[in-house]
C-alpha cells in the first residue's frame, strides 16, 4: 500500500472532476490536462466502467465538448436505469448496460436487481462499439474487485496501448473475507499486476486512500487499521 504513494511522474496540471460531499472523499477522479494529454478538440473518446448513482463526474466530463463519452454499469436497478435514458443523458453521454470483464458471459447476482449481468471484455465492447483502433483518452475503472482480472486480460491482449490516461479505484477490502495467511499472496500478485501496467509504459501521478469503511483492512502483522481502496491514476508516455 505504501508503495502506492510514491510518485513515477509529474502531472503540472491536474484537476478533480465530480464527487460528492461526504465524511470521504469519493466519485471524484483526478485527470491530468498537461498540453500531450489534455482531451483533444476532435475525436475525443472516454469509457467509465462503474457508474452506481454518482454520475457527477460523467457530468463534469461534459465540460470538454467534443468527448464522446460511454458509461457502463450492469449492477443499476431498474429504477436506476430509467435515468439513463438517451432523453435524460447529455447528447455525448451513451450508458451501456454492462460490465468489465476478462470474460464475456452473463454472471449470476443472487438475491439482486438485476440477478443476471452481462460482463464483456474490452475488446468485445469496442467491436461492438465500432471503436477498434480508436485512441480512449481517459478510461475510469471502478468495479468494486473486479478490476484486477480485467486489467490482467488487458494486459495479457494489449488492450492498454491507446489508452492515454488510466484512472482507477483499487480494492482489497474483500480480503478482510479471506484467510489471513492467503493475504500476502494476493497482494503480492496485484502488485505485480500494477507493475504490468506499468512496463505498458504507464506511470504513476497520483494515489489517494480511499476511506470507506467497506475498504479498511488489517493486515495480520500490523496493529493499526489502514485503507485497503484508493484512487490512482496513470498516465501514458505519450
Amino acid at each position: 500500500y505504501d508503495i502506492l504513494n510514491s510518485k513515477q511522474a509529474l502531472c503540472k496540471k491536474m484537476i478533480s472532476l465530480g464527487g460528492r460531499c461526504a465524511k470521504h472523499d469519493d466519485g471524484d477522479k483526478e485527470v491530468c490536462l498537461d498540453h500531450h494529454l489534455s482531451p483533444p478538440q476532435n475525436n475525443c473518446l472516454v469509457y467509465s466502467f462503474g457508474i452506481g448513482d454518482d454520475l457527477t463526474f460523467e457530468d463534469a466530463l461534459t465540460t470538454f465538448k467534443n468527448c464522446e463519452i460511454h458509461m457502463f454499469d450492469p449492477t443499476l436497478n431498474r429504477g436506476a436505469q430509467s435515468m439513463m435514458l438517451p432523453q435524460d443523458l447529455m447528447s455525448n453521454q451513451h450508458f451501456h448496460l454492462i460490465g468489465l470483464g476478462d470474460k464475456d458471459e452473463k454472471e449470476h447476482h443472487t438475491g439482486k436487481d438485476p440477478e443476471y449481468i452481462e460482463i464483456r471484455k474490452l475488446d468485445t465492447i469496442m467491436k461492438d462499439l465500432g471503436h477498434m483502433g480508436r485512441t480512449i483518452h481517459y478510461m475510469k475503472i471502478d468495479i468494486e474487485g473486479s478490476e484486477w482480472k480485467s486489467l490482467s486480460y488487458m494486459v495479457a491482449h494489449d488492450l492498454l496501448d491507446n489508452v492515454w490516461q488510466l484512472a482507477m479505484e483499487l480494492h482489497t477490502g474483500h480480503l478482510n473475507n479471506q484467510p489471513h495467511d492467503t493475504w500476502l499472496t494476493h497482494l503480492q500478485e496485484y502488485f505485480e499486476i500494477l507493475r504490468s501496467v506499468e512496463a505498458l509504459g504507464f506511470f504513476r501521478v497520483s494515489y489517494r486512500d480511499n476511506r470507506a469503511k467497506e475498504c479498511l483492512v488489517k493486515l495480520p502483522h500490523e496493529d493499526f487499521i489502514r485503507p485497503g481502496c484508493g484512487e490512482i491514476l496513470y498516465i501514458q508516455h505519450i
